[in-house]
């Protein structure tokens, strides 16, 4: 009375929340109802190559697509607020992202081990800092606007440089 199944994916029953996808899929198309992919969502999903998300979606929770390691880019819809921690740590193939303008915090080491990223595209670039806690009081670095136009640096500082804090557009 709580969930719903279709496809081999796992819904709240009102269908706003993902939560959970059989290790075996492909791709996915998420329904338009879904505001939220709950946290570890796909964890392990191997196989799964492709990610078509709603325009309603808001959130991704904390490693929803971690050990993903056959998805290959990401284009997030221009509702996406946020990105959890861990979301697509150890995802290996992923080599492209995209980030919509409406993107204000990423968690830390969302995109770690992400060894193919060569490619972060963010719709704003301007205003981002790092910060070394959760609560975003301890501001680590300001970004600067032409580090993230340049797909390869934004890229390398989502998967290298500052993996292991918390991004926060002010």
């Amino acid at each position: 009375s709580t969930y719903k199944a279709v496809d081999n994916v796992v819904y709240t029953k009102d269908g706003t929340t993902l939560v959970f996808a059989a290790g075996g899929l492909t791709s996915v198309t998420i329904p338009n109802t879904v505001t939220y992919i709950a946290k570890t969502a796909f964890i392990n999903c191997t196989r799964l190559t492709s990610v078509s998300f709603p325009a309603s979606l808001t959130s991704i929770g904390e490693m929803a697509f971690s050990g993903c390691s056959s998805l290959k880019s990401v284009t997030f819809p221009a509702s996406l607020t946020s990105i959890g921690s861990r979301a697509f740590i150890n995802c290996t193939r992923l080599t492209s992202v995209n980030f919509p303008a409406s993107l204000t915090s990423i968690g830390q080491w969302a995109f770690s081990n992400c060894s193919g990223l060569t490619s972060a595209t963010f719709a704003d670039a301007a205003g981002w800092a790092v910060y070394n806690d959760d609560k975003y009081k301890n501001k680590s670095a300001d970004i600067q606007k032409s580090d993230l136009q340049n797909t390869a640096k934004a890229a390398e500082y989502l998967r290298d440089n500052y993996r292991n804090q918390y991004w926060k557009k002010n």
